[in-house]
């Protein structure tokens, strides 16, 4: 009898955001916060990020430091005009980490560049950017949730938690 062959497609989505935040840095990041709506002084949840599209890292073989907790509030705030169709051009500027993101935006089709690699794009769509984005914000705003129970309650962390109320569908 003939073995029929299995095949399978798995869908991975085309813009991955890898983070890493050490142990020491998430405790010294909640012991530096003792008044919730004042600024800290300094970046919290300092860590590495990984940022692929379609497979292909935007900052080469090695990880970006940077600040996780102003990563996730500057593309929530790119996931949520191109969430609300926006086109144009978005971006995301960490000036003390000297990086500043640039996503241009078409109905669906996305561009997204920075100034670490001048003259280099990356291609993808606006509905793999929005997945890819959401995914990291969720992940970042659960694991301060988890591990700092007032942690979106901070004066920077708040356009987080408006993230997150925008994401529960209504009753």
């Amino acid at each position: 009898m003939d073995r029929i062959p299995y095949s399978a497609e798995v869908k991975i989505p085309s813009v991955t955001v890898r983070y890493q935040i050490p142990e020491g840095e998430w405790r010294r990041s909640a012991e530096g916060r003792w008044e919730s709506a004042e600024e800290p002084i300094g970046d919290l949840f300092e860590g590495e990020v990984e940022i692929f599209v379609s497979g292909e890292s935007i900052f080469g073989p090695e990880t970006y430091p940077i600040s996780i907790s102003n990563l996730a509030v500057g593309l929530a705030s790119v996931y949520t005009n191109l969430k609300a169709g926006q086109n144009g051009e978005f971006k995301f500027y960490q000036l003390n980490d000297g990086l500043t993101m640039t996503f241009f935006v078409e109905e669906g089709h996305v561009r997204l560049s920075h100034n670490l690699a001048p003259g280099k794009e990356w291609h993808t769509s606006r509905v793999e950017v929005l997945a890819g984005l959401s995914t990291f914000i969720e992940s970042f705003t659960g694991q301060v949730q988890a591990r700092i129970p007032e942690g979106l309650d901070w004066k920077q962390l708040c356009r987080l938690k408006d993230y997150a109320k925008q994401q529960v569908p209504p009753p």
